[in-house]
């Protein structure tokens, strides 16, 4: 009679079939999360930091004579 692997019989065999569709569901998994973050990439909280805030914008606006100091004054009395 042939030791090793096959000495220990079904359930042997029966595990290392369950372990081997466990690792390549894993490995099909992983390869899925990475493909969409390439794909998607999620916004993280530095990119955050590029959006302009509210009263940038204002403040923008202010500079560029598109509103007035009193709507100015208004609108940041409302943004506080």
């Amino acid at each position: 009679m042939m030791m090793g692997y096959y000495s220990a019989g079904w359930p042997f065999a029966a595990l290392m079939m369950v372990l081997m569709i466990a690792f390549w569901g894993l490995v099909i998994w992983a390869s899925i999360r990475l493909i969409r973050s390439l794909l998607h990439p999620r916004q993280s909280d530095s990119t955050s930091d590029l959006k302009p805030s509210v009263i940038e914008v204002l403040k923008r606006r202010y500079a560029a004579g598109e509103i007035g100091k009193e709507e100015f004054e208004a609108k940041k009395h409302d943004i506080s």
